[in-house]
C-alpha cells in the first residue's frame, strides 16, 4: 500500500536532546529518556497511511532504528534547514510533517488528530513557548525552512509572504510543564470548565478540605492535562490545606505527577469525566459546590 504522508522525525543523536537535565540526569539516563521519547512519537503517528522517517546521520541513532524496524535519511549537509529540505525533497508524498524528538506529552490521539489537520490544511504549525516549532506540516510542499531561534515567527513570516493557508494547531506546548498562570488561576477558582475540577477545588477554597478521591483528581488534571509544575499545586493545597501535613503534602503531589519515590505507574491519568461518572453520578457533589453547573453561567 502506498504510504502517503511523509513523517521526518530529526535526530542529531540521542544525548543532546535531553543536554537540560545534564543537572539532574546521568547520560545514560538521558539516553535511555530520549530513545523512550523517540519511540513514543513513532508509535503515535503510525497507521496504514504514514512513512516514518529518522532524520540523522548518528550512527548510534542509525543502528537504534535499523534493530527496531525504523527508516532512516541521512544527508552531507550541514545545518537542519538544509538537512530537512533535502528529506522533504527526497520523497513523494501528499502530505508531510516534522516533528522534534523530544515531545514527552504527544500521544496517538493528538498525532492521529495533527494528520487530520495536515491533510485538510495547506499548512499547520505548532508554537512553543520559546517560539520554537515543535510541529510543523501540510498537504502543499515548501521550498524553504526557517527552523532555529524565533523559528515559529519566522516560518510565519515565509509562509505568510507566499499567501499559504495556515493553521496554527495545539496552542499549548508539547514539552514538559506549559506552566500557564491563567490556566492556573481558573484552577485555583475552580473555574476549568471539568464540574468534579471545579467542585472540588470550591470546597478546598470554602472549607480548607477536599475528599481524597478529588484531590487525586484535581492534582492529576492539573499536572497531566494543563501540564503544570506540580510544586505550584503543591504550594497551592500547602497554604488552603487545614489537614496539611509536609511530607504527605509532597508524597503526594509526586504521586500524582509520576515522579519521586513512589511514582509507578508514572503514566497515569485521571479522567475527570469517567472519575464523575463513578462517584458523583447524580450530581449532587457538583451541583452543591457548582450551582450554576449546566447553565450558561458556567464555562465550557
Amino acid at each position: 500500500m502506498l504510504k502517503n504522508f511523509l513523517i521526518g522525525i530529526p535526530v542529531r543523536n540521542f544525548k543532546n536532546p535531553m543536554s537540560r537535565l545534564e543537572n539532574v540526569l546521568s547520560v545514560e539516563k538521558r539516553i535511555e529518556l530520549s530513545k523512550g521519547m523517540f519511540e513514543n512519537i513513532v508509535k503515535s503517528f503510525e497507521n496504514e497511511d504514514t512513512k516514518i522517517v529518522c532524520i540523522t546521520n548518528d550512527e548510534l541513532v542509525i543502528d537504534y532504528c535499523k534493530n527496531n524496524d525504523i527508516e532512516t535519511f541521512s544527508t552531507r549537509k550541514k545545518g537542519l534547514n538544509f538537512e530537512l529540505e533535502e528529506f522533504l525533497h527526497s520523497y513523494e508524498y501528499e502530505y508531510w510533517t516534522i516533528c522534534h524528538a523530544d515531545l514527552p506529552y504527544l500521544n496517538n490521539f493528538y498525532a492521529q488528530e495533527w494528520i487530520k489537520e495536515c491533510k485538510s490544511s495547506q499548512i499547520v504549525i505548532c508554537s512553543s513557548k520559546d517560539s520554537g516549532t515543535p510541529l510543523l506540516g501540510g498537504n502543499i510542499k515548501i521550498k524553504k525552512l526557517m527552523y532555529g531561534k524565533n523559528s515559529f515567527d519566522n516560518h510565519m513570516n515565509i509562509f505568510l509572504q507566499e499567501n499559504l493557508d495556515i493553521k496554527k494547531s495545539f496552542n499549548k506546548e508539547f514539552s514538559f510543564e506549559i506552566d500557564d498562570e491563567e490556566d492556573f488561576k481558573k484552577w485555583c477558582f475552580g473555574q476549568t470548565g471539568y464540574p468534579l475540577v471545579d467542585a472540588g477545588m470550591r470546597e478546598l477554597n470554602a472549607t480548607g478540605f477536599m475528599h481524597n478521591r478529588v484531590r487525586m483528581v484535581t492534582a492529576s488534571f492539573l499536572v497531566k492535562h494543563l501540564l503544570i509544575d506540580w510544586r505550584w499545586g503543591e504550594k497551592y493545597f500547602a497554604k488552603k490545606l487545614l489537614d496539611f501535613d509536609l511530607s504527605a503534602n509532597v508524597g503526594n503531589w509526586q504521586w500524582a505527577a509520576g515522579c519521586g519515590c513512589d511514582a509507578a505507574p508514572y503514566f497515569r491519568v485521571f479522567n475527570p469525566h469517567t472519575q464523575l461518572e463513578k462517584f458523583d453520578k447524580s450530581l449532587e457533589y457538583v451541583k452543591k459546590w457548582v450551582p450554576e453547573y449546566g447553565t450558561a453561567d458556567y464555562p465550557e
